[in-house]
């Protein structure tokens, strides 16, 4: 890749490309020493936050903002030779649980709908109608859930959407809305950030939101990233779902 003209070597894969196998190879090749090239410019990163970088010698990816990114490029720049950089593994702490590697995968079998989470989120029971699950972290900082159910005759996505923000009101920082879904996040009165999304089909809907405190959305803002990204909200339907 090319940062300011000069050609660059960095250990690193977006996340964008969405290919934990490619990561795991890429940690392989960090692993026995050796670089890995790609096409990737930091704003793009940025973009794409988090990135997958590796070093080290660690068989696990780990997940960096940009701005960690930014930080060890500009402190490689006056240690490395001209024009070749290596970026070497930020050590994440595990006990902030920004960019936790460890992720859990739930399937559910009523709506059809995959979700991957943390896996440090306490799951609740799931109701016995298997609308969806809560969950939680150990300190209860931290709250997802993600529920389903029929739409009746009345209900349309536009009312959906015309409601909450209404209900919401002067908390919402942002929103955005397509044909089949859409997306409120904000602040509430409590000091919680909310991010709130939305599926609408013609015989059922779904949602999923997670609230955390507003004074660590550094932490948490790349968890919402990836639960939001990761989220399949119709697996393909044999017939076995409740649509």
């Amino acid at each position: 890749m090319r940062l300011s003209g000069i050609s660059e070597k960095l250990g690193i894969f977006s996340a964008k490309h969405r290919s934990w196998s490619a990561f795991d190879r890429v940690a392989c090749l960090a692993e026995r020493g050796k670089d890995y090239f790609c096409n990737v410019r930091l704003p793009e990163i940025e973009r794409a936050s988090p990135a997958v970088f590796y070093g080290l010698g660690r068989k696990r990816s780990h997940l960096a903002s940009a701005e960690m990114v930014r930080r060890e490029v500009g402190a490689s720049s006056a240690t490395m030779r001209p024009n070749v950089f290596s970026i070497f593994l930020i050590v994440v702490s595990l006990c902030s649980l920004a960019f936790a590697s460890d992720w859990k995968g739930e399937v559910n079998g009523r709506w059809g709908f995959a979700l991957t989470y943390p896996a440090s989120l306490i799951a609740e029971p799931a109701p016995s109608d298997g609308a969806g699950r809560r969950y939680h972290s150990a300190d209860n900082a931290v709250s997802l859930a993600v529920m389903g159910s029929h739409t009746h005759p009345e209900e349309f996505l536009e009312n959906f959407w015309q409601k909450e923000l209404s209900t919401r009101g002067e908390t919402v920082t942002y929103k955005f809305k397509k044909d089949n879904y859409y997306v409120i996040s904000g602040v509430n009165p409590n000091g919680y950030e909310f991010y709130h999304k939305v599926f609408f089909y013609s015989t059922y809907w779904l949602e999923f939101e997670i609230t955390y405190p507003h004074a660590k959305h550094a932490v948490y803002d790349a968890w919402v990233e990836r639960i939001a990204r990761d989220f399949v909200p119709a697996l393909p339907d044999n017939g076995q779902y409740d649509r």
